[in-house]
């Protein structure tokens, strides 16, 4: 599980509503069961211990290729404080690095202070920011103790670290999400709250419920279905002019599409019904930057990109 909490004893408002007040509250996600496991033609043994770390189910059960994965990374970031490199993302590839559980320069997570270090070359990498004593196994730093000197291990208050608005990320992976694959992961969002129970810290009855909910039955949800065409029917898309301050336009053969433009935190900014022909498609009123473009026809999906430069 991952989770975020109140940095001081109380929460004020915002323009969106009340604070908790003094009744603090703390919210985890605990992955029950995360993506499958690559095939390999064996039944993998536990690297730890059974449902530990970055494993939940199917090692060393008897059955061949039905391992799940765990919580495999949990990073934090920063919401316009701390080094440039821990901060929000702003392009593609730096989502992805905090995916991969990295900083945005692609920097490893360290392992002590606040987990970004450049000059030690002699630094613990590490899977999870601020595990505590969480992780005796030190599955968190692939079996190597980083030493670490204060009794609770390694937290945000053992390191003085300030308060401040910072947003947890956590992932299961990496694998292998081929065209026409399906995975199933199964989530708990957890919520507790100081006035829960007198007895125990908020974080205290957050583990407590995380502890409670394991072996619990999932509702089911609704499949999802994203596109049922295959992959080598994706084909480019060539638009002009590229980059644009107006419009672009691109040559249609089939009947009807879909056109969805997408930016670059993956909002779709705009979807319209095309007839073949010659396209001419206005972008003057979006921002400035990078747009992925998908055509979807009856037998193909078209790909392309446009940078919008007013």
């Amino acid at each position: 599980m991952f989770y975020g909490y109140n940095g001081d004893s109380f929460d004020e408002g915002s323009s969106t509503g009340p604070g908790y007040g003094s009744d603090l509250a703390a919210m985890g996600i605990k992955v029950l069961g995360g993506t499958f496991k690559d095939a390999n033609g064996i039944d993998d043994l536990p690297e730890y211990a059974p449902n530990y770390a970055n494993e939940t189910s199917g090692f060393a059960d008897g059955v061949i290729d039905n391992e799940r994965l765990g919580l495999s990374k949990a990073i934090f970031q920063n919401n316009a404080n701390g080094p440039t490199a821990t901060g929000d993302p702003q392009l593609p590839t730096e989502y992805y690095q905090y995916m991969r559980g990295i900083w945005r320069d692609q920097t490893p997570l360290s392992f002590g202070g606040i987990g970004y270090e450049l000059s030690d070359i002699n630094i613990t990498q590490a899977n999870y920011v601020f595990p505590g004593t969480s992780d005796p196994l030190m599955a968190g730093t692939n079996g190597i103790d980083p030493n670490y000197p204060l009794e609770d291990g390694w937290t945000e208050e053992n390191e003085g670290f300030p308060t401040g608005d910072r947003r947890m990320i956590g992932s299961s992976g990496p694998f292998t999400f081929a065209p026409g694959d399906v995975q199933y992961i199964d989530l708990a969002y957890i919520f507790a709250r100081e006035s829960f129970d007198d007895e125990e810290t908020v974080i205290e009855t957050l583990q407590r419920f995380a502890d409670e909910v394991e072996g619990m039955q999932c509702e089911p949800l609704p499949a999802i279905v994203l596109s049922t065409v295959r992959g080598e029917e994706r084909k480019p898309l060539k638009v002009f002019p590229n980059p644009s301050s107006g419009s672009i336009s691109f040559e249609l053969t089939e009947n009807t599409a879909k056109l969805t433009l997408i930016d670059i935190t993956g909002k779709v900014v705009r979807q319209e019904i095309l007839n073949s022909g010659l396209q001419r498609i206005e972008v003057s009123d979006l921002a400035d930057g990078i747009y992925m473009i998908q055509v979807q026809a009856d037998q193909s999906i078209y790909h392309g990109k446009v940078v919008v430069d007013k």
